[in-house]
């Protein structure tokens, strides 16, 4: 998650110090310079390994994480989560940051927790995923660098196991960057809704049925700046126009839309250009075709999968069935817009591929 995008630095240290839902030394200098309240960040930090705890429970994977705060990974980067490796002779820990409240967003960017569960149930989801693919640390880099599938791939593994926390952390990453903007999120509750499904869709790659150049141009009818949100999103890529899920090795081929991440930053360019009134609807399109744009599959591509890509054997079975029976509740509450219908779909194609890979 960043952005929620995957954060992977690694060096050595002499000693790890944990302090359970405390701030550690360094952690209190930082919040002191940072002009926050203590108590605040430390709540922060719990919630933050409150919802780890939980996430293990969903997928497994045996490397132990910590919790630390870190508001350099946004100042740096913008991230308002990352993770990184510590070198340790006996084992490997993870490090997981958070870098809000923080003096510029002071503000928890995701901050219900289910929101927190499903930033953590990503990041467990992309160490398998690289497991998987048997990653080198050179080939992971150029992956995250060039290409969005790797982000995908996390993603859609993320929402097999807890599809309603993977849309409510997409929902947040909305919510925090109009609260950034200083656009008033309470007037616009259902648009903010869609907007997430549509993102979470996108960040899935799974097959969307609606046009999101009128999606986004109807969501400005109904008042809400939707250029602003993509162009000052959280999150280092917007998702909405990228294209369907696969496998690293089909990340140079154009049938399933775009995978490069210049040209998905081109895309939500053009958009909102278009969006703006300083690009006509017959360039926008041009231009989004010129970029191999397209969110469902064609006759060429119809028997492919994007589920297919990822691997289902972390995946807590039990429990992963009983969210999902959740989401597909909530997400009929919304039937109205046909982002949520996709979704229900989504959650009907994960029924069919652990049935048939069982």
């Amino acid at each position: 998650m960043s952005g929620r995008n995957f954060q992977h630095n690694f060096f050595s240290i002499d000693r790890i110090e944990t302090s359970e839902s405390m701030l550690s030394d360094l952690e209190a200098a930082i919040v002191s310079v940072e002009g926050l309240d203590p108590d605040i960040v430390s709540g922060v930090k719990d919630a933050w390994e409150k919802a780890h705890a939980k996430a293990a429970n969903i997928l497994y994977w045996p490397d132990k994480l910590i919790v630390e705060y870190n508001p350099a990974i946004w100042r740096i980067a913008r991230f308002p989560v990352g993770i990184r490796l510590f070198s340790s002779p006996w084992s490997r820990i993870f490090v997981f940051e958070f870098a809000t409240p923080n003096s510029r967003l002071p503000f928890d960017c995701f901050p219900s927790q289910e929101a927190k569960l499903g930033v953590m149930v990503h990041e467990i989801a992309h160490f398998i995923d690289d497991h998987r693919w048997n990653f080198d640390l050179p080939a992971l880099i150029r992956e995250s660098r060039e290409y969005i599938t790797r982000e995908q791939r996390a993603e859609l593994l993320a929402f097999v196991g807890a599809p309603c926390s993977i849309f409510h952390a997409n929902q947040s990453l909305v919510e925090s960057t109009m609260q950034g903007l200083g656009l008033p999120k309470e007037k616009f509750q259902q648009e903010i809704r869609a907007m997430a499904a549509v993102e979470t869709l996108g960040r899935i790659g799974m097959e969307r049925s609606g046009d999101l150049v009128k999606f986004y141009e109807e969501i400005g009818e109904l008042g809400l700046p939707a250029h602003r949100i993509l162009e000052e999103y959280l999150s280092t890529n917007a998702f909405c126009l990228a294209g369907l899920t696969t496998t690293p090795h089909l990340n140079e081929s154009r049938d399933y839309g775009i995978k490069k991440a210049r040209d998905l930053h081109a895309a939500r360019a053009d958009l909102c250009r278009y969006l703006r009134g300083q690009l006509d609807l017959s360039s926008l399109r041009s231009e989004l075709k010129e970029l191999g744009y397209k969110v469902s599959k064609d006759e060429t591509i119809k028997e492919y999968k994007p589920l297919s890509c990822i691997e289902f054997s972390s995946l807590r079975a039990e429990l992963g069935e009983e969210t999902r029976s959740k989401a597909r509740a909530f997400f009929q509450e919304y039937a109205a817009w046909s982002c949520f219908q996709d979704l229900e779909r989504c959650l009907e194609d994960i029924e069919d591929e652990i049935a048939h890979s069982i």
